[in-house]
């Protein structure tokens, strides 16, 4: 029942045009799904990027459906395929999802998640929910809550995911929750606890660079500040020409740090 549940989310959300399908569109790779998303996220570029997203959940949820007919007759063989085509459209759930709140559009943000949720409900064994090393659906969730204004709510949604990693044996807190944490307590007000998780990955992670950088320009430091912001820059830089599939969440601070960047550029070289 839950699946055909799910169907019938699919096809109300496609007619919402929470995933409405352009059209006319060209069918989406799976290249596209990933390396040319990652250039449209750092060129910023929501409306090429929301685009790309839909066209590959398009494909993702088509070949899945076929794949799962194919199961049914007892095609065996086609069963690695169809766990993968399953991980791929939970995955592209998820970007949407974020692609949305990066965008402000949180209502229809949340439409995505939920369907995202009941695509994890159908297919747990894609384990979108576990709270462990940037799990989808809960750093989803918890970057929604953040971005919907509750950052009491979402520090404790990041923090559940830090903690559930190392508590699952990682060796270091995952990247992408530290930054977001930066980020948060910077916010708030809490520099001396934003410092403590920018300095957990800062040296991989945009968010935590980039709160390093809004700190030292905070405290007068334009230069430092500017070395911090370029380095950041070259982050998203490397993300934006990765061939592997980068979150959106990761490209979150971009716009801050070319401001803060247009900043520090008017006090030094006036």
């Amino acid at each position: 029942m839950e699946k055909l549940n799910w169907a019938a989310a699919c096809l109300a959300l496609l007619g919402a045009g929470c995933l409405a399908v352009p059209r006319p569109s060209a069918q989406a790779t799976p290249r596209e799904c990933g390396q040319a998303l990652n250039k449209d996220l750092g060129a910023w570029d929501f409306a090429s990027a929301a685009a790309r997203t839909n066209r590959c959940i398009k494909l993702h949820h088509a070949r899945l459906a076929e794949l799962n007919k194919a199961e049914a007759e007892k095609k065996e063989a086609l069963a690695e395929e169809a766990a993968a085509a399953k991980k791929a459209l939970g995955r592209l759930l998820c970007v949407k999802a974020q692609l949305l709140t990066l965008k402000g559009d949180l209502a229809q943000a949340q439409k995505t998640l939920k369907y995202a949720e009941l695509f994890n409900r159908t297919y747990p064994e894609v384990g979108m929910s576990l709270a462990v090393n940037n799990s989808m659906l809960p750093i989803t969730r918890a970057f929604l809550l953040e971005k919907s204004g509750d950052l009491k709510g979402a520090a404790a949604a990041y923090k559940d995911i830090a903690y559930a990693t190392k508590a699952a044996g990682f060796i270091s807190y995952p990247d992408l929750v530290c930054g977001r944490l930066a980020v948060i307590y910077f916010e708030s007000g809490d520099d001396k606890t934003a410092a403590r998780w920018s300095g957990q990955t800062a040296s991989f992670d945009s968010g935590a660079k980039a709160v390093q950088g809004a700190m030292l320009q905070k405290l007068g430091d334009e230069e430092g500040a500017r070395d911090k912001y370029e380095e950041t820059l070259k982050l998203l830089a490397a993300a934006a020409q990765s061939e592997n599939s980068v979150l959106p969440i990761y490209f979150a601070e971009q716009q801050r740090v070319k401001d803060g960047l247009a900043e520090v550029a008017a006090v030094l070289y006036k």
